[in-house]
């Protein structure tokens, strides 16, 4: 997943990243990860590799929100992955 920041003003207390897996309609939280990082206007983070178990998963979600107490989420900062799924081959 890679973060940034579409607003008018820094992003300066993190985000954090909440990793979501649906098996048979039911979703679950599978981990939540702190990103301390600060983002200037227009500016993004290297991706991050979140490892994640897909077996009898039916679908992930990811959802990035700001620490900001002030900002407007976007509904951007959400993706759903469907399989299949990419698996590391090594």
């Amino acid at each position: 997943m890679q973060l940034g920041n579409t607003g008018a003003g820094p992003l300066t207390a993190g985000a954090v990243i909440d990793v979501y897996g649906t098996t048979l309609g039911v979703e679950s939280l599978i981990t939540s990860i702190d990103v301390p990082l600060a983002l200037q206007p227009g500016e993004f983070a290297d991706a991050i590799s979140i490892p994640v178990d897909t077996t009898n998963l039916d679908e992930i979600r990811l959802s990035a929100t700001p620490k900001e107490t002030e900002c407007k989420i976007d509904m951007a900062n959400e993706i759903v992955i469907i399989p299949p799924f990419c698996h590391n081959s090594g």
